[in-house]
């Protein structure tokens, strides 16, 4: 399927499409696309007249997919079309208006959108992009990939499989589960992370309910993941403290870039006991992972708050310990935390650990 988009003239996309049974062009609404004619004077008398219409909301633009995006087009939040964006050389995108995408330019009917999806993931695979530019740029398009939805949940990896393909050609690195063998390190400093602006108090990020890769993938949960960060700035300070000594994936077809069927992966580094505690921000909340706040009184601003900590510091998890049943609301369980990296800033040193659940 990834050839098929890769080597196509131009891809039709119905983006405002619920489904295949869905029309390519949108209902307008006739009134509000109309232009509105404004006349006035300037200071010195001289009349003018300009015509206006109500702005388009150019939903490729979003970097957070919201219910707006979902609503308005659907299309771009399914991961599998994530990849056919990435690889088809032209996509002329059906809604209100016209959207064209290349390798080179973007452009809208009104000329109001810079989509620059297309045109960043050309320019980093460029024979000329260093090792470090393209790793920069693969974790930037995972983050982008876990946000969209999937019918069934182990297509995760193959529905990126074709962009990894033009990576692993540029690399020369093995690929591993999503990670890369000569940047691992740097891979396996991801989190999962709740969606934001979306139902209060509710985490979404869970295991698949069929395994699909080992738990140091960001493919072993679904849902969106970050990355610790993904600057040069922030990354070229880091100091790992731990070294991998082995890692393997088998994967479950000819195509090393797919599903696995299984994997592993040895480290050696510091392992020291901690106490993993669960607290409510809020007595009449959910025992839930995170606790979503609005800030100022405004619906748009929201700040995210975990409701774990361990040994007192904030802590990230893969999906919620509490449904899963491996702890209780409002206590505490003692887990072992291997040192993966450190970094420092003006005002206090960073500490990246990964906590191995005693009995897991």
């Amino acid at each position: 399927m990834a050839n098929i988009f890769e080597n196509s003239f131009l891809t039709l996309a119905a983006s405002t499409a619920a489904d295949d049974s869905g029309l390519f062009f949108q209902k307008m609404d006739v009134e509000s696309s109309k232009a509105v004619e404004l006349t006035g004077s300037t200071a010195d008398g001289r009349p003018y007249c300009i015509y206006a219409r109500r702005p388009i909301h150019h939903y490729l633009d979003d970097d957070i997919l919201g219910s707006h995006v979902t609503s308005n087009w659907p299309l771009i939040t399914r991961a599998w079309v994530f990849q056919e964006r990435l690889l088809a050389p032209r996509v002329l995108h059906f809604g209100k208006e016209l959207v064209w995408e290349c390798r080179e330019a973007s452009y809208c009917e009104c000329l109001g959108a810079s989509h620059r999806l297309k045109i960043s993931h050309t320019a980093s695979l460029l024979s000329s992009s260093s090792d470090s530019a393209l790793h920069d740029h693969w974790r930037s398009l995972v983050m982008e990939f876990t946000w969209l939805r999937l019918t069934h949940e182990n297509d995760r990896l193959p529905a990126l499989s074709g962009a990894a393909k033009k990576f692993q050609m540029q690399l020369g690195s093995r690929y591993l589960a999503g990670l890369w063998d000569d940047n691992i390190l740097e891979g396996l400093l991801w989190y999962a992370a709740p969606e934001r602006g979306q139902e209060e108090q509710r985490y979404y990020t869970h295991r698949p309910s069929e395994w699909r890769s080992p738990s140091w993938s960001w493919a072993s949960v679904e849902g969106p993941i970050q990355y610790v960060s993904n600057t040069k700035a922030w990354t070229s300070g880091i100091e790992y403290n731990a070294v991998v000594i082995a890692a393997e994936c088998i994967p479950a077809s000819a195509d090393p870039t797919g599903a696995i069927l299984k994997g592993h992966l040895v480290m050696k580094g510091n392992i020291t006991r901690a106490l993993l505690r669960h607290k409510k921000s809020f007595p009449d909340q959910p025992s839930c992972s995170y606790t979503v706040t609005w800030l100022a009184g405004r619906r748009d601003r929201v700040r995210i708050g975990s409701n774990f900590t361990v040994n007192g510091h904030d802590a990230n998890v893969d999906f919620d310990l509490i449904e899963s049943g491996l702890i209780k609301p409002d206590s505490d369980m003692e887990v072992h935390c291997l040192r993966l990296a450190s970094t420092q800033s003006p005002l206090r040193t960073f500490c990246l650990d990964v906590a191995l659940l005693l009995g897991a």
